[in-house]
């Protein structure tokens, strides 16, 4: 798991000190590691008009999803997060469970998008 975690946070790093004239690059990714982005991680925005602190963050949703194998929370924007599971199971489990909420302000979440950055994951629609 350790690997994965720190495969997506050297991509995201990367991605982030990119600067491409034509707009737009790509970078490859195993397939390994893709399968295991999309079985094992969610992106996550908070709506709110304050930042939220990734430490209430880990908190709040760790006590309320009670992951079995554990997570990891990766801030990778303003409100903006990766939560990376270590069980399948877990993910699925929170994403049936949806709508959340983090200390009252609403949780979006959603599966990470081949070729988007999570700050391109579109949050604007919601289900309650």
């Amino acid at each position: 798991m350790a690997d994965l975690e720190e495969e997506m946070s050297d991509l995201v790093d990367k991605a982030n000190r990119l600067v491409c004239k034509e707009g737009r690059f790509s970078l490859n990714v195993s397939p390994m590691a893709q399968d295991k982005v999309d079985k094992l991680t969610l992106v996550g925005k908070i709506v709110a008009d304050k930042v939220i602190n990734k430490n209430k963050v880990i908190v709040i949703t760790t006590k309320a999803w009670v992951p079995t194998e554990g997570m990891t929370v990766k801030v990778v924007g303003e409100n903006l997060f990766l939560f990376i599971f270590n069980a399948e199971a877990d993910k699925r489990k929170v994403e049936c469970q949806a709508p959340w909420n983090i200390d009252g302000f609403h949780l979006i979440l959603r599966k990470p998008e081949k070729n988007l950055l999570p700050r391109e994951i579109n949050f604007s629609k919601t289900v309650f």
